[in-house]
């Protein structure tokens, strides 16, 4: 089995190095499989899976399948950390394995070497590191010293150490150059990092100035709040009927059916009973209206027998039944919307709801969009046969009128 490694300090590059062997030597066709040596904390199973269920069970070896791949993994369970070769053993026949870390092992090696890190060379105390890649020049080295981000010299050099390629066969060393235009190709040296701590960056490093305007609330549908919104006045603005029905004073009513008298007249919403209603009487109520004076419970219409002007109804529902207090949705002066909220209709509708009419939000971003080409038309003019419509200017056009610019 052809194997060869490479090792080097934290920092030191040799994981970037191992990614753009296995992309060159894949390339001139070599099959490449990989060992790499992690710390004893990592896990590449997660809680809540399976597999993890299945090894937190008790079991030794779980493998894991599906048409894209299958991998194994096994429990040490308290015994000693396999040797390399019985991890090697394991492996299918490839061309060559690659061997990230296991610097101790005596398999031949290449030492990835940045000078930042500011630590020695292993290679200067290591007789099985055959060459180093270094970011720097070196001096005083016996042996072989490569540019770090010279992948195919590297490459070159441990194909013909593990003997599958003959130097002195070798046509001329005319290795076409990685395509530049290969959106997943990162230069030399350059690593990937994850999302989040991309956008960060991204964020960290812009700058726009953006000013303040105040528009009418009904029309800021899409807009970002500059500033935070407080009530101003209660939603309700008075304890109310949630249904439409009977009120009354509950602490004048007994226990079992109950037959009340009922007051002329009604409370509506927008149409206020302006009289009180005496202890054991009861009014007709609509859903909204304002709860009148001396009513604190509410009688659903459809648990009412409703007579000439009498109503009948079983007296085992609560005090304040049926009613909501005010301000139980919001209270005045409540904090409602905070300051870089994108308001959505819902928003409009509760500033509505507490009286606001007018808000602080942050003027539109004024987008862009070039779009250009010999090749490129406008879509449905004459065009020749070399040329095609131009589709992405309406769409980002779409996309910036959408996102509220």
């Amino acid at each position: 089995m052809r194997v060869y490694g490479v090792v080097g300090w934290k920092n030191a590059g040799k994981t970037g190095l191992m990614e753009r062997l296995i992309t060159e030597i894949t390339g001139r066709g070599f099959s490449v499989s990989t060992v790499k040596h992690a710390h004893h904390t990592f896990d590449v199973d997660h809680p809540g899976k399976d597999s993890t269920r299945h090894r937190q069970a008790g079991a030794t070896e779980v493998m894991l399948s599906s048409r894209n791949r299958w991998a194994l993994m096994h429990e040490n369970r308290g015994q000693e950390e396999s040797p390399l070769a019985d991890l090697l053993a394991k492996t299918e026949p490839v061309d060559l394995v690659l061997i990230e870390g296991y610097k101790r092992d005596t398999h031949p090696k290449v030492e990835a070497h940045r000078a930042e890190t500011r630590n020695p060379l292993i290679a200067r105390e290591d007789s099985t590191i055959r060459a180093v890649a270094s970011d720097t020049p070196l001096s005083d080295m016996t042996i072989p010293v490569f540019d770090l981000n010279d992948t195919t010299a590297v490459a070159d050099f441990i194909l013909e150490q593990v003997g599958l390629v003959d130097k002195s066969a070798q046509k001329p060393n005319l290795v076409p150059p990685r395509l530049k235009d290969d959106c997943f190709a990162l230069p030399a040296g350059v690593d990937w990092v994850p999302v989040d701590q991309a956008l960060d960056t991204l964020k960290a490093q812009l700058t726009c100035t953006v000013g303040v305007e105040e528009v009418a609330s009904a029309a800021a549908t899409g807009r970002i709040l500059a500033q935070d919104v407080v009530a101003r006045r209660s939603n309700p603005p008075g304890a109310n009927s949630a249904v439409d029905g009977y009120g009354f004073a509950h602490a004048a009513i007994g226990a079992g059916a109950q037959v009340l008298p009922t007051v002329a007249g009604r409370a509506a919403a927008g149409k206020s009973y302006t009289g009180t209603v005496p202890p054991g009487q009861a009014i007709r109520i609509l859903t909204g209206a304002l709860l009148p004076k001396g009513v604190d419970t509410v009688v659903l219409q459809e648990d009412v027998t409703v007579g000439e002007d009498h109503i009948a109804f079983d007296a085992s529902l609560k005090a304040r039944s049926n009613t909501r207090k005010a301000g139980e949705d919001v209270g005045q002066d409540d904090l409602i919307l905070t300051a870089g909220r994108r308001l959505r209709p819902q928003d409009i509708a509760l500033m509505s709801a507490v009286g606001v009419t007018q808000v602080s939000v942050h003027t539109r971003l004024r987008v862009g969009v070039l779009s250009t080409g010999d090749e490129i038309a406008e879509p449905g003019s004459t065009q020749s046969i070399d040329q095609t419509y131009d589709a992405n200017r309406p769409m980002l056009l779409s996309v910036l009128a959408a996102w509220g610019y």
